[in-house]
């Protein structure tokens, strides 16, 4: 087997424990960011945390990087790909989780953490016929700037507009679904979309990474991105909406762009752990006709029972 081709485990134990969490890190040329990725992760490093890198590099830096690293459960594989949608599904392939985050080279997993309340999340999903998704908040970062996406008090936005750095995606939903890479540029919109449809979401009030804008899917620089956008685009609302940015972002500079994208939905802050979050998760049933119309607030405190939180949820397409 070729160094191209690479598989590795390392597990601290030969009979390891099961993964409640696969974290999917996918990084092409880019050592700086996947070893801010990976010191970001070690807070949470555990038996049953399992980090998966996708390598598509073209140089031999990271594999060597990942060759010697000793530090909690990990699996890579190295070689090319068909683009970041083929990666995240080679990851999503190698995912033993009974939930899947990805993590890209760069982003940055926030700390502290509420790991032991996430884990009670997920036991108490699992539970469940059909697990949900589950959303979180992400920081958005540009500079010095730092924005709360969804904003406090517009939570409910995220079920409309979630970002896959803080999606915990379900291992029904995964054994199934993959990333469709005939849209190169909102493929990770429409996986989660399709995993809300059809597993329901709840949404848990803590931030769960940062990551920074100016990437493909938050810059207007290359126009045959921004066309590639407005095709994969059927909405004449969004469309104008992207042209619309597009004129911004030649005319403004960055900083004011962003802060005028984020005036109405974002809450800039600077530190994560002074954000008055709510204290409660809310949730959104399957097959929802219109988002928004079967939402549920529940307060958290020791975590409400099973019954009493997901009753409203149904497996019935007609409800």
């Amino acid at each position: 087997m070729s160094s191209m081709d690479q598989t590795v485990n390392r597990t601290a134990n030969e009979v390891a424990p099961p993964v409640t969490l696969s974290i999917i890190t996918i990084v092409r040329n880019d050592l700086p960011g996947l070893t801010t990725s990976c010191d970001s992760l070690e807070p949470i490093l555990a038996d049953d945390v399992e980090h998966v890198i996708v390598d598509g590099s073209t140089e031999s830096d990271v594999r060597d990087f990942l060759s010697l690293r000793r530090k909690g459960r990990l699996q890579w594989i190295s070689g090319p790909d068909d683009g970041i949608y083929d990666a995240m599904n080679k990851g999503l392939s190698l995912a033993s989780g009974s939930y899947v985050l990805f993590l890209n080279a760069g982003d940055r997993f926030q700390t502290p953490f509420p790991m032991a309340n996430l884990r009670t999340l997920i036991s108490r999903s699992q539970a469940e016929e059909i697990p949900p998704v589950i959303l979180g908040y992400s920081a958005e970062v540009y500079g010095k700037r730092k924005y709360l996406r969804p904003g406090l008090g517009r939570e409910t936005d995220v079920f409309m507009a979630p970002s896959h750095q803080a999606t915990f995606y379900p291992r029904h939903f995964i054994n199934t679904n993959r990333f469709r890479c005939d849209m190169p540029v909102g493929g990770d919109g429409e996986f989660t979309a399709r995993g809300i449809y059809y597993s329901g979401a709840v949404f848990f009030p803590a931030v769960i990474c940062e990551f920074s804008l100016g990437g493909v899917s938050t810059s207007y620089s290359r126009i045959n991105v921004v066309l590639r956008r407005l095709k994969e685009t059927t909405s004449p609302v969004q469309q104008l909406k992207l042209l619309t940015k597009l004129v911004l972002w030649r005319v403004l500079p960055r900083k004011l762009f962003y802060d005028l994208m984020a005036s109405y939905k974002y809450t800039r802050f600077t530190d994560a752990a002074a954000l008055p979050l709510p204290t409660g998760e809310l949730h959104i049933s399957r097959y929802a006709d219109a988002i928004g119309s079967n939402w549920k607030f529940d307060p958290m405190g020791a975590f409400p029972s099973l019954a009493s939180e997901y009753s409203h949820m149904s497996t019935d397409p007609k409800n």
